[in-house]
């Protein structure tokens, strides 16, 4: 009871000091004009109240028990009150959020999200990002090693570990030699040796297919183009749809009838077509076939040998691994058309798969900008979100968007991208556009201003509301590398994150890129490889109306690719590539693929051809 009593001197000390430095504060900025004795007199008072109580702090401390103890009490008695009345003075100046986008710590982003009970499964900078947001797809804009990169790898990590499918355009295949698992996942590029055997008649599953096949070979054009890309369109949908018809739907062929075929023989089997009119003017038809093989010449690269592979086949599985389709910088013009071909069969078989919610199929689009116009890439940004599409895309300045879809249809892309990783920009109208779309925000401002005169210290304050962007450009612009801002979908605020290298690097799984030696795998030859009918050909058999087509011969007795044509024959559908009944896949999103014995139409066989 004594040491209480000795203390409590103390801490009533300090505790007054505060007081009357708070009581001295308010009364000095409101009478310091009326009463300016009073002020004088007040003042000289508080001071002598203050310093005797400082005195009898000194005291009880000194005659207190335990030295450490008082010493504490009396600090606390004296400090906290100080230091509030000093937060409380300094917070006057203090700007406050009424409405609009606030700027937050990652800490505080991190915590409402766990607050909100969410279930999470992929983090940015150390945010999570909560599932249901994933279909609303993510934008990560920056220029050129400002961390796009990095931040993409931490995300593939993640799907891998989550088993989902993934499409993957990867520029110089950096990501492929840190990801690539060889049971799992597959390469497309036609000059790279483990190049999958794929073939654009291999994602058609009828008649009714040509058309959508056509423009994904053959793009809309935009401007003067527009008109010519779509006769272009007309000759590549009807002669798939004569091919398919006529069973002869191997890739040879299909190249052969655009781009090397006489006009009788074009006349021949586009009787009864739209394209047939085109055939009228020989000045005509050579533009139109100079644009349809334009874009087809590197289709002559692709493999004809090994297990034919399907991307529409890979999203439909659910296959749980990678399609890596890479490119070295000094292959992207022969590649772009093609890339873009992959990319508009996978975004039109997404959205044709039925609504589930639990359903993940990523399209991650490195450089998006600099590849080939994709067709359905505005209808997965809209749509898609129902099947499960998921959308990444890695952008360095928005006029290289607008430049390849045009002004609305960037804008469209780009409102769809419902959260962004905004990074360093150097360019003006990039930093911009994400300062703009990040937001305004309204403050409330206080202001606080003081002077001083003959008659004594005044001080007034007032409030304000003022609007402005809750970051500005030059922010955008003058972030170092690593780090930016993030933006997630809902109502949360942004916060700055900063992206953390991995402690070890991951070792090299792959190689970026294998050279395809094309002594030994040539390209397709058109006029060479489609023999001429005469008498030592045997012609191609026919099946009438009336006959009974024969059944498929099948290796270990499986089941074609694609859907069987009523008309087709065993020749015929050995040209379209056929696979066993046993070639099926088992998706588990729990773990990896689990393949049944056979042959799998997700399988990379050794590739071998006759001219090895």
């Amino acid at each position: 009871m004594d040491f209480v009593s000795q203390l409590a001197p103390a801490f009533c000390a300090g505790l007054s000091g505060a007081a009357l430095l708070w009581m001295w504060r308010k009364c000095a900025s409101r009478w310091n004009n009326a009463f300016p004795l009073v002020k004088k007199a007040l003042e000289l008072s508080l001071w002598a109240w203050a310093i005797a109580s400082a005195g009898w702090f000194l005291y009880a401390v000194g005659h207190a028990p335990d030295f450490k103890l008082a010493l504490v009490a009396g600090l606390t008695g004296f400090a906290v009150p100080a230091i509030y009345n000093l937060l409380k003075s300094r917070q006057g100046g203090k700007d406050e959020v009424k409405r609009g986008t606030n700027v937050a710590t990652a800490a505080v982003v991190k915590r409402q999200v766990k607050a909100n009970r969410k279930p999470t499964r992929l983090e940015i900078g150390g945010v999570p990002i909560p599932f249901d947001s994933e279909p609303y797809h993510l934008l990560f804009a920056g220029s050129t090693g400002t961390g796009k990169s990095v931040a993409i790898n931490q995300v593939l990590d993640q799907l891998r570990a989550a088993n989902d499918t993934v499409i993957l355009v990867d520029s110089g295949g950096g990501f492929m030699e840190k990801h690539y698992r060889a049971d799992t996942d597959f390469v497309f590029n036609p000059f790279d040796a483990r190049c999958v055997n794929w073939s654009p008649v291999l994602e058609m599953q009828g008649e009714w297919d040509a058309e959508a096949m056509a423009r994904s070979i053959v793009p809309d054009g935009v401007g003067d183009s527009k008109e010519w890309n779509g006769y272009a369109q007309t000759l590549v949908s009807c002669v798939l749809r004569q091919l398919w018809s006529k069973n002869k739907m191997t890739l040879r062929d299909f190249l052969y009838y655009v781009q090397a075929a006489t006009v009788p023989e074009l006349k021949e089997l586009l009787q009864g077509t739209a394209a047939m009119a085109q055939l009228s003017s020989e000045k005509t038809f050579g533009s139109i076939r100079t644009i349809a093989a334009n874009y087809l010449t590197p289709y002559a690269y692709l493999p004809n040998a090994g297990e034919p592979f399907s991307v529409s086949e890979m999203i439909r599985q659910e296959h749980s691994g990678f399609l890596y389709v890479t490119y070295r910088d000094d292959q992207l013009d022969s590649l772009r058309a093609l890339i873009a071909c992959v990319l508009d069969v996978a975004a039109r078989t997404i959205l044709s798969m039925p609504p589930d919610e639990n359903r993940r199929i990523w399209l991650v689009l490195d450089e998006f900008a600099s590849i080939g116009r994709v067709q359905s890439i505005e209808a997965v940004a809209t749509k898609a979100r129902k099947a499960g599409g998921c959308l990444l895309l890695g952008v360095q300045s928005v006029s290289q968007l607008r430049d390849r879809y045009g002004e609305f249809g960037a804008q469209t892309i780009l409102s769809c991208l419902s959260s962004w990783l905004v990074l360093r920009c150097a360019d003006a109208d990039t930093s911009e556009y994400m300062s703009r779309y990040i937001g305004d925000v309204e403050l409330l401002r206080k202001n606080r201003s003081s002077s001083t005169s003959d008659t004594g210290d005044s001080t007034s304050q007032n409030e304000q509301q003022a609007t402005q962007r809750a970051l500005l450009p030059s922010q955008i612009q003058g972030l170092p590398n690593l780090q930016g801002f993030l933006k997630l979908t809902g109502n949360y605020p942004i916060c700055q994150v900063k992206l953390e290298l991995p402690a070890k690097r991951r070792p090299t799984t792959a190689a970026a890129f294998v050279g395809r030696d094309f002594t030994k795998r040539p390209m397709l030859k058109l006029v060479a490889d489609v023999p001429a009918a005469d008498a030592s050909t045997p012609p191609r058999p026919e099946v009438g109306a009336a006959a009974k087509p024969k059944a498929p011969v099948l290796p270990l007795g499986g089941a074609p690719l694609l859907p069987v044509h009523p008309q087709a024959t065993a020749p015929a559908k050995a040209e379209v590539g056929l696979l066993p009944a046993d070639s099926k896949l088992l998706v588990s999103r729990a773990g990896p693929a689990v393949k049944l014995p056979g042959l799998d139409l997700l399988r990379r066989a050794p590739q071998s051809d006759s001219s090895r």
